[in-house]
């Protein structure tokens, strides 16, 4: 089987450095422009941003529960949120939140045509490659290639 350490499928730092917060996390004036035009909320102006952030820095956009704390907290001070406020969304919300993000960053949601073109992707591929991990590889970033 082969380990997720060797493929190209982005994971969270559990300890991001100051550093990284502010270069990947900190929200733009744009961003928290297009965040407070969707919400009402301070939570789902949260959440929104967490979601936002997460899929900026992943390509998909993971369960609120497997964000690192640190990254949280450092949003919700970039927000000026006070330390009551859980990125707890509905399903209702954590959907219309992922289709804004998408329609933000010009992302299309995987389906049917994504799973079609990995198939002739990693047909392809396997007849010069034959490890596990170079074939998820490449279909990484075909899907990535095309904004999937």
């Amino acid at each position: 089987m082969t380990l997720i350490d060797r493929t190209a499928y982005p994971r969270f730092k559990q300890y991001p450095s100051a550093k990284e917060l502010t270069e990947f996390y900190t929200p733009t004036l744009e961003e928290i422009k297009l965040v407070k035009s969707r919400v009402r909320s301070h939570e789902g102006l949260l959440c929104f941003i967490v979601m936002l952030k997460s899929f900026q820095r992943l390509g998909y956009f993971p369960h609120l529960d497997n964000v690192p704390t640190t990254i949280t907290k450092h949003l919700r001070s970039s927000l000026k949120l006070r330390e009551g406020v859980k990125a707890i969304p509905t399903e209702r919300q954590r959907r219309n939140y992922q289709q804004a993000i998408r329609d933000y960053l010009g992302v299309k949601p995987y389906d049917r045509a994504a799973q079609k073109l990995i198939a002739v992707v990693v047909s392809s591929a396997a007849t010069v490659k034959d490890h596990p991990a170079d074939l998820i590889n490449i279909a990484i970033e075909e899907l990535v290639k095309e904004r999937y």
